[in-house]
């Protein structure tokens, strides 16, 4: 590749303007931008002149760019270059590339001016000092990083934070630190703290110990951090924790904990959310209040349906298709009366849902009155709706009684390629478990080892349902499964077993 090839493709990289609405945009913003640099950085000493070129372009953006691939070729004749143009450069964004060069360099002169900017009066120079000492992943100037947490301004001690997650070899030697951080004064602090600790990917029960603590800071924000943080580490503990914050007096802390309790869906779960959508689904208006929901669906339990009936009636349009779902999951009897009398609800979109959801149900003695809604009922839609649940009905039963077709159906589902349709497979193992045969055994052993968790979960719900004492071995086989949900799936479907043997 040429020079003027070169600049063509620095100058089309450092000035490209794409907005970020979508998944397209960025492949376009890949392809062009992050592609370019990589040929670049790609060609080593081959492109560094091209480059020294560049660091007297008209555009800063050129200019900055030119510094920043400087810095990651690591060629040393840029050394004495970055610092003229270092010298005449105005540009805030251009200087702060040049830096980072002389930084990635480890040019001796920029270090000891750094080492001198730690001493400065103003703590935006001292916090810029200690970003950029990271940046030479030099071990010598660790000492320095580690004196600046004890600065006495947060934005330095923040810095400091983030200097020691920058090398992983840093975070893993200097785990200590950043742990006491955690009790820093400043919540900003904390926060950077917990941060740092969850990016940093370590399977460390100090860490773990740590962020579980910070899940009671008394800052919403740190304790936010922290239960998101949790979801990382499988370690069941953390389900308490995310239990204890579902009533938080932060909205945004008690969504974290709900995230995290989805991620899951702890069988100890079910009474604690089941409260929650008394005191707060049906009082309040939340974007993430679907997560409730679809959680509760998880558990696939029945005692579930009276909220989940409530949740169909709420006025959010993201929650109320999030309990349809989280009902056809559970696909009990104890729905048909409860969703029966929505059928006459004032809402047209709750009689088109419970009708939807009567149909999957499968059960014959729900033909008249399905059909008597697609006669009457005032909506057109509505009327639309019953018609296919009653034909969805009378599908239902046929499949359900055919113990023959449902196996061939589950390993056809599981025969697809890519990931698989949870909720179809999910609708036919229930379907297998109420036939209570021991032809279902095997396929449901053999899919307890999945290679998805979420199936393996599944297969053990079925288990447990199906009650049969021979699904024991296979229970058993998942207590020690490297997912939490799958563990936990398994230990409550031996408490169903224990309850029907």
């Amino acid at each position: 590749m040429d020079r003027d090839t070169i600049l063509t493709l620095l100058r089309k990289a450092a000035t490209f303007e794409q907005k970020m609405d979508s998944y397209a945009d960025y492949q376009v913003y890949y392809n062009v931008v992050h592609k370019a640099r990589e040929r670049i950085e790609q060609m080593g000493a081959d492109a560094v002149e091209a480059l020294i070129e560049a660091l007297a372009d008209d555009d800063y953006r050129v200019r900055g760019l030119a510094a920043s691939l400087l810095g990651k070729i690591g060629d040393a004749r840029a050394n004495a270059v970055l610092w003229e143009a270092l010298a005449r450069e105005d540009q805030e964004d251009a200087r702060r590339a040049i830096r980072n060069a002389l930084s990635r360099l480890r040019d001796e002169r920029h270090i000891a001016q750094l080492v001198r900017e730690l001493s400065s009066a103003d703590p935006a120079v001292r916090a810029e000092a200690v970003r950029l000492l990271s940046k030479t992943n030099e071990d010598a100037l660790i000492p320095h990083i580690l004196d600046a947490l004890d600065d006495p301004e947060p934005l330095v001690r923040n810095a400091a934070l983030s200097a020691l997650g920058y090398n992983r070899d840093q975070k893993i030697a200097h785990i200590t630190h950043i742990l006491e951080r955690l009790h820093d004064e400043d919540a900003t602090v904390r926060l950077t703290a917990v941060t740092m600790l969850a990016r940093s990917m370590l399977k460390d029960t100090r860490i773990f110990e740590g962020i579980l603590r910070a899940t009671d800071d008394p800052d919403p924000a740190v304790r936010r951090a922290a239960l998101r943080a949790l979801s990382d580490f499988n370690d069941e503990r953390a389900i308490d924790a995310y239990l204890d914050h579902i009533e938080d007096p932060d909205l945004n802390v008690r969504e974290a904990a709900m995230r995290g309790l989805h991620e899951v869906s702890p069988p100890q779960a079910l009474q604690p959310l089941i409260d929650f959508v008394g005191r707060y689904v049906m009082q309040d208006d939340q974007g993430w209040f679907w997560l409730v929901a679809a959680t509760l669906g998880e558990l696939g339990d029945p005692a579930a349906i009276p909220a989940l009936i409530q949740m169909l009636q709420h006025p959010n349009d993201q929650l109320r298709p999030a309990a349809v779902t989280a009902l056809i999951n559970i696909g009990h009897s104890a729905m048909i009366e409860p969703l029966r009398a929505l059928l006459t609800h004032q809402d047209a979109e709750v009689r088109l849902y419970a009708a939807l959801i009567l149909g999957r149900l499968g059960q014959l003695e729900l033909l008249d009155t399905l059909r008597a809604l697609a006669q009457q009922d005032p909506d057109p839609q509505v009327r639309e709706a019953a018609e296919k649940a009653v034909a969805l009905c009378e599908a239902r039963a046929r499949e359900k009684a055919d113990l023959a077709y449902l196996l061939e159906k589950l390993a056809a589902l599981l025969a697809v390629e890519g990931l698989p349709k949870l909720d179809k497979i999910r609708e036919t193992l229930r379907d297998l478990s109420q036939h209570r045969d021991p032809q279902v055994l095997a396929p449901l052993g053999q899919l307890t080892e999945n290679r998805f968790p979420s199936l393996r979960r599944a297969a053990l719900q079925a288990l447990g349902n199906l009650g049969m004492a021979a699904a024991r071995p296979y229970i058993e086989a998942r207590l020690d499964d490297e997912s939490i949900m799958v563990r936990l799936a398994a230990r409550h479907a031996l408490q169903q077993l224990e309850h029907t043997e």
